[in-house]
């Protein structure tokens, strides 16, 4: 045995770091009583990681469960192995939907929750690494940004132009889905902590690229028509290079996570229309689907998606495959 535990207290995170050699090792995790992280009350979850590879993880057991890992100095990536060990060997829309089975029935904490997942897990530690809000739409990754926000402080709240306060984001628009819906509204996934005004800007249109800008962001974030490129030709809201993979593998997360009832979403709104293709399998319409590949594929998971990804699990007990194992993108779509 490396190291072992007990006697953890509620409403509390353990962290606990180990130095291991190469070789082949079990992760166990047991609950006394039996009932584990479960039933009603409360909600709990746990993770082994190497690095920024996930070895095991989890959200509900009962009296014991065990992971098998091998830890060596040239280790690939490994298969999935803990949470996704059920998709080994999976692929196409079988694969989407086996990652379906496990990431569904996530533990909904609520819109007004959403304030509190900010505060603690939205923080800029990556670029100017101020402990500001982090915001997608203002942040210049290569510069000073024009502004920052102050967590809790700086939340809508009114607002007349750019830098008034933070909101949250839909990035998969609340009004595609029938609005105030849960517990889509609130999945933290897919909703970004952004400034006020810009997210007015942005609305319910769909993501694009933009060929000519009738509104830009002080990053660089634009409102115009769509280039001719991803052939669609309505109005388009691009965000900037550096986050533009986020967004998409937030997408081809809510394609996963819903997939039982998005194809039923395609009609809400003309947004949704041009967007959605009315089914749960492929989901989104051609031209969605050739852009997000792109994106996913030129703007890698990078160490603040990992992390937010982490929280995200922390706080409702799921997680977006996507970013764990980004080649599932292509395996699927």
């Amino acid at each position: 045995m490396v190291a072992s535990g007990s006697g953890y207290a509620a409403n509390t995170q353990y962290t606990e770091q180990l130095c291991l050699t190469n070789g082949d090792y079990t992760f166990t995790i047991n609950d006394s009583y039996g009932d584990g992280i479960c039933c009603s009350y409360g909600s709990g979850s746990y993770a082994l990681n190497n690095e920024a590879n996930l070895l095991a993880s989890g959200s509900s057991f009962q009296a014991s469960e065990s992971t098998a890992f091998s830890l060596g100095a040239t280790q690939p990536t490994p298969t999935p192995t803990g949470y996704y060990v059920t998709t080994q060997g999976l692929t196409g829309y079988t694969l989407k939907t086996e990652l379906y089975n496990i990431i569904n029935n996530h533990n909904a904490q609520g819109y007004s929750a959403i304030w509190s997942f900010y505060d603690a897990s939205a923080r800029d530690k990556y670029f100017e690494n101020d402990n500001s809000i982090l915001d997608m739409y203002s942040e210049k990754p290569n510069g000073s940004d024009s502004y920052t926000y102050t967590a809790v402080s700086d939340q809508c709240g009114t607002y007349s132009g750019e830098a008034d306060c933070y909101n949250r984001e839909h990035s998969f628009s609340k009004s595609w889905f029938g609005g105030k819906v849960e517990p889509m509204n609130s999945d933290v996934h897919h909703i970004y902590a952004t400034d006020g005004y810009v997210n007015s800007k942005r609305s319910n249109f769909p993501f694009g690229e933009v060929a000519s800008a009738t509104f830009t962001s002080t990053n660089g974030s634009k409102l115009g028509s769509a280039s001719s490129a991803i052939n669609y030709t309505g109005t388009v809201f691009e965000p900037i290079d550096e986050f533009k993979g986020d967004f998409a593998r937030a997408y081809f997360y809510m394609a996963t996570r819903y997939q039982n009832v998005i194809g039923a979403w395609q009609n809400n709104t003309a947004a949704s229309n041009d967007v959605l293709n009315g089914t749960s399998t492929q989901v989104f319409e051609s031209w969605v689907v050739a852009m997000l590949l792109k994106w996913h594929n030129n703007d890698p998971v990078s160490q603040m998606e990992l992390d937010r990804n982490q929280a995200a699990f922390e706080f409702q007990a799921n997680r977006n495959p996507y970013i764990d194992l980004p080649e599932f993108v292509e395996m699927i779509w």
